[in-house]
């Protein structure tokens, strides 16, 4: 999904009033998220030029999907899907599990993130 904003001035270009996009990687309660299309939409999202060098992952939706969504991300930076010098910024509103609401993902110091 890619969202706009409508209150632009006539004198923005489109590059000034700004993107946001949005992908879904799919996930369930019993098996996790959907490996695959979470590598692909990190591997989107780190070739698209961005200037903060921040991987955003609104999510889980489900506790029982942190633990496959830490080691997916922990095995992209391993395998350098996740590139040397980004960060991944984890927010859940709905997990409840303790700890896994709101933070920064721990990878692996050598992973180099």
């Amino acid at each position: 999904m890619i969202y706009r904003r409508h209150d632009r001035e006539e004198t923005q270009t489109a590059a000034e009033q700004g993107r946001l996009v949005l992908l879904i990687v799919h996930e369930n309660p019993a098996a996790g998220v959907h490996t695959r299309a979470l590598e692909n939409a990190v591997r989107l999202v780190t070739q698209w030029t961005a200037t903060d060098k921040v991987i955003r992952i609104l999510g889980p939706t489900f506790s029982g999907s942190s633990d496959s969504l830490g080691q997916a991300l922990s095995s992209f930076a391993v395998r350098q899907v996740i590139p040397r010098g980004y960060s991944v910024r984890v927010l859940s509103g709905s997990a409840t599990r303790p700890g896994q609401q709101e933070g920064d993902r721990a990878l692996p110091r050598s992973a180099g993130l």
